[in-house]
């Protein structure tokens, strides 16, 4: 069956995902790990692809499986599903002892005794629950990341706490015995459930309760009927989403200020937005120079630096100056809409602010960085905009 073949796919790539966990360190990636060109563009791609992909997959099948063995909720399949819960919770815990940390058996278990309470439910309920469950998760997955962002700059003995939790682990896993490893596994793992069902389940119910919904249509069923939806998931999910996540900073921007300037009106061509930001020149020249200089490196960028660095900071002012010019030009057509602006300005660089500090300390940048990717998303993309409304 198909969904079987995809779950197959799904746990390739959940494989390539663990294997920085098992083989380097509890943290994933290190530096020395990525020290390459070709180590980072794989560590790029396995972490785009597999991480991005294949857990969401994997949390959806697990969902759409569960209405087969639930079929229409009556107590003998519930009985059934329970077992199978129980023991797929004791087959987590025994992961976790003599194999890895971060199994999430036994977070699947635990979050599937909740879709015993959907299994009965209309559709409408199945989607206001994932679509509740999922704003619960961002704000959490964003307050706790933001504040313990705020908590490495102000109080660094406790981000320091974060590291050395697993050092015992990481020292175990490396040259101790297997007595020895299992041991600190059960001592981390309180800290990784929580961060795991916290962090990742969630989100993984929110994936339970589509996969759910997916089942009673047969969706992976009737792959022809569905075609159209497919096409349009892998558009999304390839095409407009790996470069949306390279140039984060600056489609979002382009989109908005092309709808700002002509309208979103009834004639607005999507077609011609989608391809504005996904293959207008200036979007090309940032994946290009992306790619160059992640391939490259410093020591490959260096001998050019003179032309693009020193020069950048003096066409940027011209730039900027320009910008300026225009924005006096039109400073009486303020008057309308100032409030708005004034309060648009004053509350959005916060918010961009604290989304940016809650992913970059999900992946774990220093505080530098932190502060960097925070002051660039607080001030907005600006530059491309003015290009491409003109």
């Amino acid at each position: 069956m198909f969904p079987d073949a995809l779950r197959g796919i799904a746990l390739l790539g959940i494989i390539l995902v663990n294997v920085p966990f098992l083989a380097i360190s509890a943290e994933s990636y290190d530096a020395a790990s990525v020290a390459t060109a070709w180590d980072r563009t794989v560590a790029f791609l396995v972490t785009m692809l597999a991480a991005g992909k294949f857990y969401i997959i994997f949390s959806f099948l697990f969902g759409y499986s569960a209405l087969f063995i639930l079929k229409d909720g009556s107590k003998p399949y519930r009985r059934v599903y329970r077992r199978r819960l129980i023991a797929l919770l004791l087959i987590g815990i025994a992961h976790v002892v003599f194999f890895f940390v971060g199994d999430i058996l036994v977070t699947y278990s635990l979050l599937g005794f909740a879709l015993l309470l959907l299994v009965k439910r209309s559709d409408r309920a199945l989607w206001l629950t994932a679509l509740i469950v999922w704003i619960i998760a961002a704000c959490w997955v964003i307050g706790i990341a933001a504040l313990t962002a705020i908590a490495s700059v102000f109080f660094p003995e406790v981000a320091a706490a974060d590291v050395t939790m697993f050092d015992g682990y990481n020292a175990a896993m490396a040259d101790g015995t297997f007595w020895q490893a299992a041991l600190e596994r059960l001592k981390v793992y309180p800290f990784v459930l929580t961060s795991v069902l916290f962090g990742q389940g969630l989100f993984a119910f929110v994936a339970f309760c589509l996969g759910m919904l997916a089942a009673r249509h047969q969706f992976l069923g009737r792959l022809e009927d569905y075609r159209p939806v497919f096409r349009r998931c892998a558009i999304w999910g390839l095409a407009v989403g790996l470069p949306l996540l390279l140039v984060l900073l600056e489609i979002p921007a382009i989109v908005i200020g092309i709808l700002i300037a002509r309208g979103l009106q009834a004639g607005t061509s999507w077609n011609e937005i989608a391809r504005e930001v996904l293959l207008g020149r200036s979007v090309l020249l940032l994946i290009g120079g992306l790619l160059i200089g992640w391939i490259a490196g410093p020591e490959g960028l260096e001998p050019v630096s003179p032309l693009f660095f020193d020069l950048f900071k003096g066409v940027l002012a011209m730039f900027l100056l320009e910008m300026g010019l225009l924005v006096a030009r039109r400073l009486r057509e303020a008057r309308d809409v100032g409030p708005f602006l004034i309060g648009f300005g004053v509350v959005v660089p916060f918010v961009n602010a604290a989304l940016a500090l809650a992913i970059g300390r999900l992946l774990r940048l220093p505080v530098g960085d932190l502060t960097l990717l925070a002051v660039l998303a607080a001030s907005g993309s600006y530059i491309v905009v003015p290009a491409v409304v003109r």
